[in-house]
């Protein structure tokens, strides 16, 4: 297999650059990458962490997998992005601090375009192109909480079916079923390219969670079990809850947010969710329920700007009571 200019034989786990661009010192753009080329036939997996750099858990779950993983045992070929936004990694930053743009937003990118653009259009050509599934691993970051969960894109055919196996392949009970137009993420690529995908998020509040590692690392492993990629029984799963839609709740002034809502939390329509406050606690507006739903995340850094989303609620819940089971009850 051949990535970033070098061929990988098979038995071998090789540390690669990706080459992006220039840059204004005369140095390299590079994205340290790991490719582990198993010595039996079988898919191609491709785990990315650090699309985000204020996201920790995806970066140290697929240091781990690498870590543990011997070609010897593989089938198929497994290639670990610890860190795809490195520029913003650097300095914990959701966006790429020399352009000021959401690497989750440019893909698939331009090769005349800005650095984070440059970066999208690059890892498309060279990684995700290569790739017959893909794994995007997310977090709240700096400034949101969320519950631990799961979205995949329902599009017909083999593509949507097999990318609701991947999402069920990892210990979450939440799975966000979307059925939004492309916005520049990275899994919007994979799938326009007919390449199962799903990404995930976990809790966030500007720090690393350990336990959410845990979660991401049992969950990768767990699709390569079901891709026949490495032995091993697939662990428990817990029952699935399946929204059909999220409502995201957006703040039209800025100021300060105010609420004691908890994550998971269920609310009727019209709740009042929390109010945004001036600095002199003078009430600006207040933000309610626009549907019965579950709190799926919330701003924890309190200082909102317009444009934010404050709250995120889950709608129409499905139930799935394992991988198995195709029926769906609302």
């Amino acid at each position: 297999m051949k990535v970033c200019g070098k061929i990988i034989s098979r038995g071998e786990k090789v540390k690669v650059s990706l080459s992006v661009s220039k840059m204004f010192n005369g140095s390299t753009l590079e994205i340290p990458i790991v490719v582990i080329n198993g010595v039996k036939e079988g898919p191609t997996l491709c785990v990315v962490g650090g699309v985000h750099g204020d996201e920790y858990e995806g970066p140290r779950a697929i240091a781990e997998i690498i870590k543990e993983l011997n070609p010897k045992k593989l089938r198929g070929t497994f290639i670990g992005v610890p860190v795809l936004n490195v520029l913003a990694y650097r300095w914990g930053s959701r966006v790429t601090p020399e352009d000021q743009k959401n690497l989750a937003r440019v893909f698939p990118g331009k090769r005349d375009g800005t650095i984070t653009e440059k970066i999208a259009y690059t890892f498309t050509q060279e990684i995700i192109l290569k790739s017959d599934y893909i794994i995007d691993l997310h977090s709240g970051g700096t400034d949101y909480s969320y519950m631990d969960m799961l979205c995949y894109f329902d599009v017909p055919g083999e593509v949507g079916r097999k990318s609701l196996e991947l999402a069920q392949m990892f210990p979450i009970s939440i799975i966000f079923r979307s059925f939004e137009k492309p916005i520049g993420r990275l899994i919007d690529t994979a799938i326009s390219n007919g390449i199962p995908s799903v990404g995930t998020e976990c809790k966030g509040e500007g720090r690393y969670q350990e336990s959410s590692k845990n979660i991401y690392t049992s969950g990768i492993k767990n699709v390569m079990k079901k891709l026949n990629m490495i032995d091993g029984t697939i662990e428990e799963l817990p029952q699935k809850r399946i929204f059909v839609d999220l409502i995201e709740i957006m703040s039209e002034h800025e100021g300060f947010l105010k609420t004691k809502l908890e994550l998971g939390q269920q609310v009727t329509k019209g709740t009042i969710l929390g109010t945004l406050i001036d600095i002199f606690d003078r009430e600006i507006c207040r933000f309610k329920a626009q549907t019965n739903g579950i709190i799926l995340a919330i701003k924890t850094k309190p200082i909102v700007k317009p444009g934010d989303y404050v709250f995120i609620l889950g709608k129409r819940i499905q139930i799935r009571k394992n991988w198995q089971d195709k029926q769906e009850l609302d």
